[in-house]
């Protein structure tokens, strides 16, 4: 994969972390990036099409994880209804 590809990857991340959410699947041509770092153990993914730097992911506590789960699925579906304590968090 090209560097700049790698270097838009990195940045998606950062912007998310800074969100406190996981990263919402990139544009397809980055998908791969992302996959291919899942299977090097450098992301995480809580879900599919939710990704988050390893290292970051292992020192958050669980609440912080449900909650950068949760925005992230609020960034891949905004037209979902969140209830109940989900709600409050998204």
């Amino acid at each position: 994969m090209s560097r700049r590809a790698n270097r838009e990857v990195d940045l998606f991340i950062r912007e998310a972390e800074h969100r406190g959410a996981c990263l919402e699947s990139c544009p397809g041509h980055l998908h791969k990036i992302l996959e291919t770092r899942v299977s090097r153990g450098e992301l995480f993914s809580p879900l599919p099409r939710l990704y988050a730097r390893s290292d970051s992911w292992n020192e958050l506590t669980t609440s912080q994880r449900t909650t950068h789960v949760l925005r992230g699925l609020h960034e891949l579906h905004p037209d979902w209804t969140f209830c109940g304590i989900s709600a409050a968090v998204a």
